[in-house]
């Protein structure tokens, strides 16, 4: 049997990214913004299916995942998905504007941030 892949390390490719020179900064920060939501994101959502709370519908799950932190009085850990994930959607989809890497370097600590308050949760209430 195969070990689950641990969302976190999305995080460390996100890092090395910020410091790969080898790619255009654009590239760069679009593809780590990326990594940053994701890794909070499935840490979140692993978090939910590990305490038994269970996510309905497979084609919203960004928004319940989000909505099951916020329903549950743990809106700091939600705005930060929130936030997250508003950023990857515009790195991912509006080509026009310029991705700054100090942007992106504040996403990285957006996504520790979140990272960090879903593992101090024991419980849900």
């Amino acid at each position: 049997m195969s070990k689950a892949f641990n969302p976190r390390k999305f995080l460390d490719i996100g890092k090395g990214l910020l410091e790969d020179r080898g790619y255009d900064e654009d590239s760069r920060v679009r593809t780590a913004i990326g990594r940053f939501y994701y890794a909070a994101f499935l840490v979140a959502f692993q978090k939910l299916r590990s305490q038994g709370i269970p996510i309905q519908d497979d084609s919203k799950i960004h928004k319940e995942v989000i909505d099951a932190y916020m329903d549950r009085g743990l809106s700091s850990i939600g705005d930060l998905l929130d936030q997250l994930r508003e950023m990857r959607v515009d790195a991912d989809y509006h080509m026009m504007g310029e991705m700054r890497l100090s942007t992106c370097r504040r996403y990285a600590l957006l996504s520790e941030r979140a990272i960090g308050l879903i593992d101090g949760i024991r419980t849900f209430r």
